[in-house]
């Protein structure tokens, strides 16, 4: 059966996601802008999609829900990988990359591109500016270059079942892992992999 709720417009549901980048972007000199950004965000969408909303309770409660969920996520991963890095074997493959040939910011893509499936997004971007941070900055690259580098190759290969982010697309999108994959695959990993090259090209040229 065929669902006759009212939606908003594909410009309207876009127009809180613009108005977030361009308030970080105008005002990326101000301190904790992007919290602000995103309050600001959100209270915009309280009022643009009042009347599309049946249950507001609801929606807060998803809300909260979803960001707790996100937030112990978030920090799993990342205690994950400070235990990770206690170990042995870490600082041989550390140095064993830190050796590759080629420009440092490929070694540094490729290091946060293979922490990436086995400690989330979020524990292979902290991992690599906290372990190695200093060691390409005191190669003369920009401390913001790596962690440009860094955040986008973080999230290159994060096609694994236990990626927050595979799991957020097949919960928004009702498939499972097997049938979802191939799509997460494209549409994220994909786009990260051009999007590091793209970034590390341009940082060769501009550095």
């Amino acid at each position: 059966m065929a669902d006759n709720k009212k939606l908003p417009s594909f410009t309207l549901s876009i127009m809180p996601l613009i108005v977030l980048i361009a308030v970080i972007i105008i005002f990326s000199k101000v301190e904790n802008i992007i919290l602000i950004a995103l309050a600001l965000t959100i209270c915009l969408c309280a009022v643009v999609f009042n009347g599309y909303l049946d249950n507001h309770t609801g929606v807060l409660n998803d809300g909260a829900t979803g960001a707790v969920g996100s937030a112990f996520g978030a920090a799993s991963a990342v205690a994950f990988g400070a235990v990770l890095t206690t170990a042995p074997s870490f600082e041989s493959v550390k140095n064993f990359l830190l050796r590759m040939p080629g420009p440092a910011l490929v070694s540094l893509g490729v290091i946060a591109a293979l922490l990436s499936p086995v400690m989330g997004a979020t524990g292979a971007i902290s991992t690599v500016i906290t372990q190695l941070g200093e060691t390409y900055v005191s190669m003369g690259i920009p401390a913001e270059v790596v962690h440009r580098v860094a955040v986008i190759a973080g999230g290159a290969l994060t096609f694994v079942p236990q990626s927050g982010a595979v799991i957020t697309f097949n919960a928004v999108s009702d498939l499972n892992f097997k049938h979802g994959f191939i799509h997460a695959c494209i549409l994220s990993n994909v786009g990260f992999i051009i999007s590091l090259i793209a970034v590390i090209l341009a940082a060769q040229l501009l550095y």
